[in-house]
């Protein structure tokens, strides 16, 4: 198993949580998210995080909680 994988297993193991799924990571090492041709968008990330940043990374998104907690905001929809 990549060591790369084997870190968000070791992280979802702290947070408690599924940082990447096996699934997930084959894929973005397939390049399965680089499209081929040109960008469909008009913002470039750097620009859209510069713009946006105090809103990134204040907390953190339990992506388990978020689908399975009872509790959960999300988990009610």
């Amino acid at each position: 198993m990549p060591l790369a994988y084997v870190s968000t297993l070791l992280t979802g193991w702290f947070l408690r949580d599924v940082v990447l799924t096996w699934e997930e990571y084959k894929g973005l090492m397939g390049n399965l998210l680089a499209p081929e041709g040109p960008s469909a968008g008009k913002t470039r990330l750097s620009q859209w995080l510069a713009e946006n940043h105090e809103h990134v990374g204040g907390h953190y998104a339990s992506e388990v909680a978020r689908h399975y907690a009872k509790g959960y905001p999300a988990a009610r929809q």
